[in-house]
């Protein structure tokens, strides 16, 4: 319908049609992931080898067009080499698309969004140079739900639950910094060493990378 020519009246109410129709999507499908990563869900039985270097930079290349379009310039920095972990791709997409939207929704006058690949132990890193998040929200941000006082942009609240949640399925530890350390934000995640056919649980991967 908004492919065509339309009075402007119900232009904008077809807009507004179709942006509450996304976001009922993008709900539906946060909450079936959430679903997903349930400890009885099993997703490790779904985990491959990942090279996080490439997969980094084939899954970020996709938001390349869409930080243009709001004037920030995304980088990458990875090592050349391979840095292997075990994850399941469709999990991990959603985990690093959450991330860079998280940024670009509210990270406020953010002009850079660095991606960041490190190894021993293999450390994703998502970075901005915006205004940060104040002290009292820091330990919050991870909440289902859960929406910092003063955020600009609508959104469900699940995308850093979600984030929580599928570092977790994957045995890995995750923070986030902000205020007064650096400006922006930087979240990370690290992940735990190789353990094809260790066949543990997401709570004993969690509990012995902890130790």
């Amino acid at each position: 319908m908004l492919a065509q020519p339309l009075p402007p009246d119900i232009r904008e109410r077809a807009q507004r049609i179709k942006n509450v129709t996304d976001r009922m999507i993008r709900l539906g499908s946060q909450l079936l992931l959430l679903a997903r990563v349930d400890p009885k869900a099993q997703p490790q039985d779904h985990f491959v080898l990942l090279d996080l270097s490439e997969w980094t930079r084939t899954c970020g290349a996709e938001w390349l067009e869409r930080a243009l379009s709001r004037n920030i310039e995304l980088q990458l920095e990875a090592p050349e080499h391979p840095v292997w972990i075990e994850g399941d791709p469709v999990l991990l997409r959603e985990l690093l698309g959450n991330l860079i939207d998280n940024s670009m929704r509210y990270a406020k006058g953010a002009k850079r969004i660095r991606l960041v690949v490190t190894e021993t132990p293999p450390t994703l890193a998502i970075e901005d140079d915006g205004s940060g998040i104040i002290e009292i929200d820091q330990t919050r941000v991870f909440d289902a739900f859960y929406r910092a006082a003063g955020a600009l942009e609508g959104g469900s609240g699940l995308g850093l639950a979600l984030v929580r949640e599928i570092a977790r399925a994957h045995g890995a530890w995750w923070n986030l910094v902000s205020h007064p350390q650096i400006k922006g934000v930087r979240i990370t995640v690290l992940f735990p060493g190789l353990r094809k056919g260790a066949q543990l649980n997401r709570i004993e991967r969690l509990s012995q990378f902890q130790l």
